[in-house]
């Protein structure tokens, strides 16, 4: 695992009571990708470390909804979420890139015939 692909990212919720946190934890540790989650009840909030080229922002909503938990789904939430699944999206498509040819070894020139 690269520690570039790496971002804490906090999830907030309609609502988290002392009964969801065992739920949260179960539901989000077992994910491939996820590193590290704290929960902060007072604030409705989740923050997660995760690996970008494996799991992605949506996906971690999408687990904590299956398990009954309602994303908190106002205005300024929905923006972050579609800013965060474009980060989240580019990152993925640039961790699975090849390495391009470094600079100082250009690619091999085609050879013409007879030369």
């Amino acid at each position: 695992m690269n520690d570039m692909w790496l971002r804490t990212r906090t999830i907030y919720l309609e609502t988290i009571e002392d009964d969801d946190i065992p739920t949260i934890q179960q539901s989000l540790k077992i994910l491939s990708g996820v590193q590290d989650l704290v929960v902060h009840s007072p604030k409705h909030a989740i923050s997660i470390r995760y690996d970008m080229s494996v799991i992605n922002y949506p996906d971690l909503i999408k687990v904590l909804e299956q398990s009954g938990l309602t994303y908190k789904n106002n205005f300024l939430n929905r923006l972050k979420k579609s800013w965060i699944t474009f980060v989240d999206k580019t990152a993925h498509d640039n961790s699975q890139q090849r390495p391009k040819a470094c600079c100082n070894r250009p690619p091999h020139a085609h050879k013409t015939k007879g030369h």
